[in-house]
């Protein structure tokens, strides 16, 4: 009667670790009853535990400092723990298989303990990009202009003192545009100097 309440207490357990979405952990062996028979009337039961042994993956430690390398030091670093399982996502978190150039943007559990026989993610972001291609122009130089003359300068517009040297020169009267036109020479201001 007493095996039969353990059992129950046990299925009952690991019924409510599997709705809650754990998993019972396993601190001792367990006990298993085995019936003995003492004499042709009684039979009784003891309870032993299996003589193996349970052996434990103790946690280890991934470390905090691995953002900001190549994927190939990373994994290097993490086989060397011990893990084994390395499953590398890009930022969407889709599977990708990374070449050593690529850069580790961030490791899930990094700081904290964890079994070597767990799959370690570990968020990478895609190559570096390639530097610009350099290409070179050829080009000819243009050819020189053609030099070519200057044409003479204009020769300055005439200046009048005053109305009497624009009348000796013979060019009074001056309208306003022609060589020699000022204002000061047209009192009346209506366009023509001198008249």
């Amino acid at each position: 009667m007493v095996a039969t309440k353990r059992i129950v207490c046990v299925v009952v357990a690991l019924t409510m670790a599997s709705a809650c979405g754990t998993t019972p952990v396993r601190t001792a062996a367990p006990v298993i009853p085995t019936p003995t028979t003492t004499s042709a009337t009684t039979t009784s039961t003891t309870y032993s535990t299996p003589a193996s042994t349970v052996v434990t993956d103790p946690p280890v430690t991934i470390p905090a400092d691995l953002a900001g390398i190549s994927t190939g030091t990373v994994e290097g670093r993490l086989k060397a723990l011990g893990f084994t399982a390395i499953s590398y996502v890009d930022s969407l978190w889709k599977p990708v298989t990374p070449g050593p150039d690529w850069i580790v943007d961030s490791v899930e559990g990094a700081g904290t303990g964890m079994s070597r026989s767990s799959t370690v993610v570990v968020h990478v972001v895609g190559p570096p990009p390639a530097p610009p291609k350099t290409t070179t122009k050829t080009t000819t130089p243009k050819p020189a202009p053609p030099k070519t003359t200057p044409k003479p300068a204009a020769p300055p517009a005439p200046y009048y003192a005053n109305c009497d040297a624009a009348r000796a020169a013979g060019a009074a009267p001056l309208h306003v545009g022609e060589p020699g036109y000022r204002a000061a020479l047209d009192r009346d201001k209506d366009g023509v100097a001198c008249e």
